[in-house]
């Protein structure tokens, strides 16, 4: 609805938004995963990432209180999801957030499960994440597999394990970005993410509750331009402003990436990665995958 422009300064949507002491960040900044708090210096608690509480500044006020950089490489695990939601609500007319955006726009008219902050009646219905050990990951790795078509290797685990390993120690040095769930703990987090605060509530670049098929239709319906069996939920200029402007980086220094301004993912056939060419979407918390082809719709 025109509400948005990627190319906006934060400053003029949200005025409290600390400054990097460059010139001005952008909207698309926060999106690309280039702008937000790697580390926070304070802990929100499980019941600040409900919508009610969103919606009394819970989260933006705890955001407003931190210190912001320009970063490259690296994930910013909730901020950059709660930084876009503040940016979000204060933009809409209605005030809503990102998961009541989601669900009056896209979900409910496609028909689709997928959701961001369930309701209590939708809690039965949610399938529990299963944590995998390290120890499971690694054998993974380094026991032969046959038609293995992705595998970052040997050398490659152990890059990836050694930015993980440096991330973890800057944060057991920092508060967790909610109470008692520190970065460096997975099996406390998904045991969050299978609690009613962690399925209610709202982390939009990590706590949406989806079923396979939801994500499909949604998958189809960005294959097509914004359009899938007659329901059109995007105009073609909005859908070409979210794939467009896409920046190479690396994820980790290991991970080559091209995120759009709209935050997601070109895909490009590498070395490690092979059949994905042409795909674009992102993959999700235990190796969940949401990627579509607009050349082959």
């Amino acid at each position: 609805n025109d509400m948005l422009d990627y190319e906006e300064k934060i400053s003029g949507i949200w005025p409290e938004f600390p400054q990097t002491g460059e010139v001005d960040v952008k909207v698309s900044d926060v999106l690309r995963n280039e702008l937000g708090i790697p580390l926070m210096n304070l802990s929100l608690q499980e019941e600040d990432t409900l919508p009610s509480n969103i919606k009394n500044n819970s989260v933006g006020k705890a955001i407003q209180d931190q210190e912001y950089k320009a970063v490259t490489g690296t994930l910013l695990m909730d901020t950059s999801g709660w930084i876009a939601n503040e940016l979000v609500r204060r933009v809409d007319p209605k005030g809503r957030t990102i998961g009541e955006i989601l669900r009056y726009h896209l979900s409910e008219p496609l028909d689709a499960r997928v959701f961001i902050g369930l309701r209590e009646q939708e809690l039965k219905e949610v399938a529990s994440l299963e944590y995998v050990k390290l120890s499971s990951v690694l054998a993974n790795h380094v026991l032969p597999t046959s038609n293995k078509n992705y595998s970052v290797g040997f050398k490659g685990l152990v890059q990836s394990l050694f930015q993980a390993g440096t991330q973890m120690a800057r944060g057991e040095k920092q508060q967790p970005p909610i109470k008692n769930l520190p970065i460096y703990r997975p099996d406390l987090w998904t045991e969050f993410f299978n609690s009613k605060a962690g399925r209610m509530g709202e982390i939009p670049n990590a706590n949406a509750n989806c079923s396979a098929r939801g994500l499909a239709v949604i998958g189809a319906c960005m294959a097509n331009k914004g359009a899938f069996k007659g329901v059109q939920v995007l105009s073609e200029f909005a859908w070409s402003a979210l794939h467009g402007k896409g920046c190479e980086r690396e994820l980790f220094g290991l991970i080559p990436t091209t995120l759009t301004q709209g935050g997601v993912n070109i895909f490009k056939d590498s070395e490690n990665l092979q059949g994905r060419d042409g795909y674009i979407g992102w993959v999700g918390f235990g190796g969940s995958i949401f990627q579509w082809h607009p050349e082959e719709r």
